[in-house]
């Protein structure tokens, strides 16, 4: 700001919500957030279309192509990989069905703080201290994985752990050309349909 006070870059501490999580074991305390109120980022215990909090009904940039290479098929300025056809910028507490609780916390940064090489730190940094709260902000929507598993008789326990893998092995898959997505798919096509 002392270029020009009229820009801000927000700053969410979220190792503070992270530990009294931890402390307490109720979820509650991080989505309860003053982060997520209404003056702020809205609520985060939404299933959709965020409609509430500063970025309450903010549309999706639309027809993204002539914006950014990066755009998902319906056209949107989202991730390849995210086939969401909503107009508006969404919020999911669920990630492929499950719910999850596992928030980075104060031993979780002195751990990747405490590694001895860039190495063991690079990797700590990208997915320990940070890759979860992807999950507990954006979510994943209109994927269920949890209930289809669960008709499987596929341990619920065991999906739990391997989920945030899968989270981040889609798009690992998808920029090292291993998973295709589609390129385009009209706005009234299904999104399962937009395969």
């Amino acid at each position: 700001q002392s270029i020009d006070p009229s820009v801000s870059l927000p700053y969410w501490d979220y190792t503070i919500e992270g530990q009294k999580v931890n402390e307490t074991g109720r979820i509650r305390d991080w989505r309860e957030s003053i982060v997520f109120s209404n003056e702020m980022f809205g609520s985060a215990t939404v299933n959709g279309m965020v409609t509430d909090g500063r970025f309450g009904y903010t549309k999706a940039k639309y027809n993204a192509n002539n914006y950014t290479t990066v755009t998902n098929a319906y056209g949107f300025m989202r991730a390849p990989w995210n086939q969401n056809a909503n107009p508006y910028v969404t919020r999911y507490n669920t990630t492929y069905g499950f719910d999850f609780t596992a928030v980075p916390n104060c031993q979780t940064h002195k751990d990747i703080l405490s590694k001895n090489t860039f190495t063991e730190f690079g990797s700590m940094v990208a997915y320990a201290s940070h890759g979860t709260t992807h999950m507990m902000i954006g979510g994943i929507g209109n994927a269920d994985y949890k209930n289809v598993l669960k008709s499987l008789n596929y341990s619920l326990n065991d999906a739990q752990t391997w989920v945030p893998t899968a989270f981040a092995y889609q798009k690992n898959m998808f920029r090292k050309g291993w998973l295709s997505c589609p390129k385009t798919c009209s706005l009234d096509t299904p999104m399962t349909e937009c395969k």
